[in-house]
């Protein structure tokens, strides 16, 4: 999932995503962001399992909100804990 879509909230087995900039000044200076990355996406819970993700249900989102490459460490963080709602420990 690209960075800038965070987890916000979970209900129907749906996890949603909407889009976050880290300040002002990074969305002034990529303005074409809103061109391609849409302002809210929603991921079918069951398309998580840990760290992996099965394409065959978010195929129609990857040219959207894919990103190349990114730490494993932060990937990790931008997914929802398993079996758990957004928000709750």
């Amino acid at each position: 999932m690209n960075p800038l879509l965070r987890l916000v909230e979970e209900h129907d087995g749906t996890l949603v995503y909407r889009r976050r900039f880290p300040s002002p000044s990074f969305e002034a200076d990529n303005v074409p962001v809103a061109d391609y990355l849409p302002e809210q996406v929603e991921v079918p819970r069951k398309a998580l399992d840990g760290d992996r993700l099965d394409r065959g249900l978010v195929d129609h989102l990857v040219p959207s909100t894919a990103v190349v490459a990114m730490p494993a460490a932060y990937r990790r963080a931008n997914l929802p804990p398993v079996g758990r709602a957004p928000g709750t420990r």
